[in-house]
């Protein structure tokens, strides 16, 4: 009988079982980062047991599948030019070569899904909902991807907390409404501005009448464009259309707007905000009132117009103001030319105005009554100087809503009983 030749046989079966463990560990992914072994070692070059062969953050596997380099330092670069780098990209799962990805436009309408996409055929309910994607969207304002997010014609009953980088957008004023009532220590806030963020085409107001103090748009020390909005407080006391503090708001822009029924139009602290072709109606106290910093004499002072700057500046319209088209305790002359205050006499006109206010040439003025300098005295003193030297909340520049709401109602009793 023929002996069996171990050597032979065990040579054939440890190879045999070799080239079968060795075909499914190449086939495996240890690193787990969507490469399979042979394709890492043989295709790609890229090391089977660490993920990240380069060490730039970025999954070897996301990065051969998105054409990126996995042993190159590409993790800063932006291919697609939406000012997201690819490492971001990597984060949120979106494609660094397609500038649309992660979307640059959000949508919300009232009918929409609760779990939608934020897409125009599945939109989301809330502004709050499409805030939160855009808040990650940009990084939380680290990067500068401009993002709009559209409201549908409707009522939307929640204040809003803008994300930098982002313009939320209504179908016009007649049809997109912002409408809430929100109580806190520093009072009602309806919008609260971001940096770099903008508010375009829909209308901010108030449900009710209530007690507190409320301000319908807070810019605090941070740059807006504002455009086409209107802020109406349906008459309620102590209510301000746009409260703007801090020198950090002083290229903001607030141009083609409508403030009616407002205690206050807009309250501009220490800010050189650009006010322009806006609409004042029914004001209870003042349009436009100016304030310095606390405890400093000077301050940013608001533009309302120059002459020098027509196109961009001035064209305001006054109508129906119970207080002073322009209130000014700034510690500066307020340009405000080229502006239409619905009285076209220049004494009418320095009447309503307190502090140094520069008004002419204005609209519908008449060649005789020349270039004088229309700076209105200030005919009281509400203890200026006190504003925000209190404890409390602050807004901007150590500004108080609660001594803003005590100024609103000293003024208007001044303005009363003058």
């Amino acid at each position: 009988m023929t002996e069996p030749n171990p050597t032979a046989f065990g040579n054939s079966s440890v190879d045999s079982g070799l080239r079968h463990r060795s075909s499914i560990l190449t086939l495996r992914d240890q690193d787990e980062d969507g490469l399979i072994a042979r394709d890492e070692v043989l295709a790609y070059f890229t090391d089977p047991f660490n993920e990240d062969t380069d060490f730039y953050d970025m999954w070897d596997g996301w990065e051969v599948a998105n054409g990126l380099d996995p042993l190159s330092n590409d993790a800063g670069e932006d291919p697609d030019g939406d000012m997201l780098p690819n490492v971001y990209e990597q984060s949120i799962s979106s494609d660094p070569h397609d500038d649309a990805s992660p979307a640059a436009d959000l949508y919300v309408a009232t009918t929409g899904n609760g779990s939608g996409a934020g897409t125009p055929s599945d939109p989301w309910t809330s502004v709050w909902h499409a805030m939160a994607a855009a808040s990650i969207y940009t990084a939380y304002g680290i990067y500068e991807k401009p993002i709009s997010v559209h409201l549908a014609a409707g009522t939307y009953e929640e204040p809003v907390s803008l994300v930098p980088n982002v313009t939320l957008e209504g179908a016009g004023q007649e049809v997109t409404v912002l409408s809430s009532y929100q109580p806190s220590p520093e009072g009602h806030i309806g919008v609260l501005g971001a940096d770099n963020a903008g508010l375009r085409s829909l209308t901010v107001t108030m449900p009710g009448v209530y007690p507190t103090v409320s301000t319908l748009l807070w810019i605090d020390n941070v740059n807006m464009m504002v455009e086409d909005v209107a802020f109406d407080a349906n008459l309620n006391r102590y209510s301000t259309g746009i409260l703007i503090s801090g020198t950090g708001s002083s290229e903001s822009v607030i141009r083609d707007c409508a403030f009616r029924e407002l205690e206050n139009g807009i309250w501009a602290v220490n800010s050189g905000v650009n006010i322009t072709a806006n609409h004042f109606e029914d004001i209870l106290s003042d349009a436009v009132f100016a304030q310095r910093p606390a405890r400093r004499k000077s301050g940013d002072a608001p533009l309302l117009g120059s002459a020098t700057m027509a196109d961009t500046t001035g064209n305001n319209v006054f109508g129906l103001v119970d207080g002073r088209f322009v209130r000014n305790f700034s510690g500066m002359t307020i340009l405000a030319e080229n502006n239409d205050w619905g009285i076209y006499d220049a004494e009418a006109i320095a009447a309503k105005m307190s502090g140094s206010v520069d008004f002419q040439p204005f609209v519908g003025q008449s060649p005789s009554e020349g270039e004088g300098e229309g700076e209105g005295e200030p005919p009281f003193s509400c203890q200026q100087g006190s504003l925000g030297g209190g404890p409390g909340a602050r807004m901007g520049d150590a500004v108080t809503l609660c001594a803003i709401a005590l100024t609103m109602l000293c003024l208007r009793r001044r303005t009363h009983t003058a």
